[in-house]
């Protein structure tokens, strides 16, 4: 049965075309969206650049997986690498291993040397160790809004007695996040926090005098286009930038992302809103710290959000994390593969700035 499929590649031209003739095509990976959000990607190199691979077998769509050109800055110098959303493949042929062939294709795509990938499943890690990529993981916290996905899951209660035991957590909660508003309230007299529908030019800046010697090209056209466009047709989700300000002057910022999942938690928890401090920085790391900018962020997430993630790979954020009560959940992945940098620095995380915005984790 294996040797009836055919994995083939479509570039974003061909998509246009055929996103209208065959919905077999989009029903599990790409819409409207995803094609105007590729289309105007600020690194891509042409409308020839692939946009997905596809297994076909006897005209029927059995598994794909959507890229995109990205880039990364070496020593702030810009350098294309092949990044990916999105791995479907139906669970009839999830035997015939259709799924790491689709990767072996991707992973041996030709568009760029080079890969960085990033919001990878659990799930899906093995397949990547197997495939010879580096992994870096990076500890996730999520600080509890709601009890009810919390009480539906452990307890597994529904009905009236669910909603009882939300009101009693919720209180438990509420007083818990109200000594929290107040600490950050204490920790950041003297500043504002504004919405900002235009990227300031200072954002770039400050991404540009971090001091490591690779991160993902966050400058100020990546900040436009992940701002304008999306992958996701849901129109519940939505991403915010704002700017921290002292005496009217920016001092730092965040962006914010709220996306609902109807499952999370690999499958645990079902129908939530979450929140995300996605991106941040500031112009003094040692004076406004990684902590206080993403603590500050707390405040811009509606009170509809059941959690609010986390992320960092700095010692001491982690540590202040775990003293306010966050929730410990895990890891953000990243996937890289390098076939044209030979500098073993590159493989270790400490020499990478990280952000939960890796790849297409904020953009999706």
């Amino acid at each position: 049965m294996k040797d009836n499929i055919n994995i083939i590649n479509i570039s974003i031209n061909e998509f246009i075309d055929k996103i209208v003739a065959d919905d077999r095509l989009i029903s599990h990976s790409i819409n409207y969206k995803t094609i105007e959000a590729l289309r105007n990607n600020p690194s891509m190199c042409s409308l020839d650049d692939i946009c997905q691979i596809v297994a076909i077998n006897d005209k029927e769509v059995i598994g794909a997986t959507n890229c995109f050109v990205n880039k990364i800055l070496i020593d702030n110098k810009k350098h294309n690498v092949q990044s990916g959303f999105f791995l479907y493949t139906d669970e009839k042929y999830r035997k015939l291993s259709v799924g790491a062939d689709i990767m072996i294709k991707f992973k041996n795509l030709g568009q760029c040397e080079d890969i960085v990938l990033a919001g990878i499943s659990q799930m899906a890690l093995p397949l990547y160790k197997a495939l010879k990529y580096k992994i870096f993981k990076f500890p996730r916290f999520i600080l509890l809004k709601k009890s009810r996905v919390v009480l539906e899951s452990v307890l597994k209660v529904n009905g009236l007695t669910l909603r009882g035991l939300s009101i009693l957590g919720d209180l438990c909660l509420m007083m818990h996040n109200t000594l929290l508003d107040v600490y950050i309230k204490i920790k950041n007299k003297g500043l504002t926090i504004e919405k900002v529908n235009e990227v300031p030019d200072i954002i770039e800046d400050i991404i540009m005098k971090d001091k490591h010697k690779y991160k993902e090209c966050h400058d100020k056209e990546w900040f436009e286009w992940n701002l304008k466009y999306t992958f996701s047709s849901d129109e519940r989700n939505k991403k915010e930038l704002y700017v921290i300000k002292k005496k009217g002057d920016i001092i730092g910022f965040f962006v914010t992302k709220i996306e609902f999942h109807t499952e999370a938690g690999a499958g645990k928890f079902h129908n939530i809103f979450l929140g995300s401090v996605m991106e941040w920085g500031s112009i003094d790391e040692t004076k406004y710290t990684e902590e206080m900018i993403q603590l500050s962020a707390i405040a811009a997430f509606p009170n509809y959000v059941d959690g609010v993630q986390f992320a960092s790979n700095d010692t001491n954020t982690q540590k202040k994390f775990k003293s306010l009560g966050f929730f410990s959940a895990g890891y953000a992945n990243m996937a890289l593969f390098f076939r044209s940098i030979k500098d073993k620095a590159i493989n270790d995380i400490n020499n990478w700035r990280i952000r939960l915005s890796a790849g297409d984790t904020l953009i999706n």
